[in-house]
């Protein structure tokens, strides 16, 4: 029997205009991956996805949703799908930029699924905490606190502004865990969003100017 998994959505190369090696996205348990790549002139990012959940990657085919061949990389803007199936992470990397700028996002798709005959299933809840909207700033503020008893918790990016998250740890516009992207308007709701069922820990927000808006919640 297999269990539907959430979908996760991720920047994992905020806008930039010098080469860089994206976020490692954590796909374990999906099959397929995604990735929005944004090239406003010229430049290659590079597609690889990592196995064995060490430092080792190798280059991973996409396919581009235009209906041309598929590729280890990417020069134009454009939606770019992988078979993820039994990898660990998927990563961008931004090899080459003459000019112009680059930003990628990655969704993991709900079409993942996990075999409860060999993977355990996941705890289930029907209490969830009160609906939770709040404005975050450029000082990071904690969100959640730890609690052992958390089957899951979700966040999205209700505002304009990036937001970056912190397990644990306090984060900041350069070193955090995840990065969620910006919605169009203030609760528009097609801003990014991450889901967690493993972390128990605190959890700390920051957003890229003093306008943010997060909502926010777990279950227990």
């Amino acid at each position: 029997m297999a269990t539907l998994l959430p979908t996760i959505n991720q920047e994992l190369i905020a806008t930039t205009t010098v080469v860089t090696t994206g976020q490692a996205f954590p796909c374990r348990g999906y099959n397929v991956l995604v990735a929005d790549v944004r090239i406003t002139d010229s430049a290659q990012v590079n597609f690889q996805g990592n196995q064995s959940g060490g430092t080792t990657y190798q280059p991973l085919m996409g396919s581009p949703l235009t209906g041309l061949p598929a590729s280890v990389s990417a020069t134009a803007t454009g939606f770019y799908r992988f078979n993820v199936t039994g990898l660990q992470h998927w990563r961008p990397v931004l090899a080459t930029i003459s000019v112009g700028s680059v930003e990628v996002f990655a969704m993991a798709q709900s079409g993942g699924t996990t075999d409860q005959s060999s993977t355990p299933s996941r705890p289930r809840s029907s209490v969830a905490s009160a609906m939770k909207v709040i404005a975050v700033g450029t000082f990071a503020s904690p969100t959640l606190v730890a609690n052992a008893g958390r089957k899951s918790m979700w966040f999205q990016n209700v505002g304009t502004p990036i937001l970056y998250l912190g397990l644990g740890l306090t984060p900041s516009a350069t070193s955090y865990h995840f990065a969620v992207a910006s919605g169009t308007n203030t609760h528009s709701g097609d801003g990014g969003a991450y889901f967690d069922s493993e972390w128990i820990g605190s959890v700390l927000v920051i957003a890229s100017s003093a306008t943010g808006t997060l909502a926010y919640g777990e279950t227990t």
